[in-house]
């Protein structure tokens, strides 16, 4: 599988707290270890979103979960406004072969967000929509004043809440996602793409 993190890195996320953005990075990096990453089994990329998107690093940049998890907690916040749609174009682009992109496994993105794109950046949604059609398994996880619709709009097909969706009061509450977000990405084990056992 190529999985692919879609992140909000918009200034609502530090405004309440700052240490938000470290408990956003500490659970993108705790969803690595339920897969297998080395170069043939998953491979992870990272894109932040804020005022533009930003390919922080593709499939091919790291190949053991310790470098890809210390990439993820060394990532900085840019504090910007939310242009959602530009960090699903990017993420577009991670899924292609310059990027690393490999045409016979999985397509696997995760986007969390804490609201909805900001009103002078394009609707997102379509975007989403293209990358579903290009066989990109899309799952959505909203924080704090995420926009239920839009992050359902996001999400792939059933877009249903709890298993291609889901919605998160707080960012202290965001672990309590991993298990389901698991089930749903990661549906059949094997030494080729997730651990057994979890």
């Amino acid at each position: 599988m190529d999985l692919a993190f879609v992140i909000d890195g918009s200034e609502s996320i530090s405004r309440a707290d700052p240490g938000n953005w470290q408990k956003v990075l500490e659970f993108v990096a705790s969803f690595v270890d339920f897969y297998v990453v080395r170069p043939g089994s998953t491979r992870v990329a990272l894109v932040q979103f804020s005022d533009i998107g930003v390919i922080e690093f593709n499939f091919t940049t790291y190949s053991t979960a310790e470098e890809v998890k210390q990439a993820i907690l060394g990532v900085q916040i840019r504090n910007s406004f939310t242009n959602t749609h530009d960090g699903i174009v990017k993420m577009r682009q991670l899924f292609t072969p310059a990027f690393g992109d490999r045409p016979d496994v999985s397509n696997v993105a995760v986007i969390l967000t804490d609201g909805e794109h900001s009103r002078e950046t394009p609707d997102p949604v379509p975007e989403a929509e293209r990358a579903q059609g290009e066989g990109i398994t899309m799952l959505a996880v909203g924080v704090a004043q995420a926009n239920r619709e839009e992050l359902k709009g996001l999400s792939s097909e059933p877009k249903k809440e709890y298993e291609t969706y889901w919605m998160q009061e707080s960012f202290d509450d965001l672990a309590e996602v991993i298990g389901s977000l698991r089930s749903t990405s990661c549906t059949k084990p094997s030494e080729l793409r997730c651990k057994a056992g979890w």
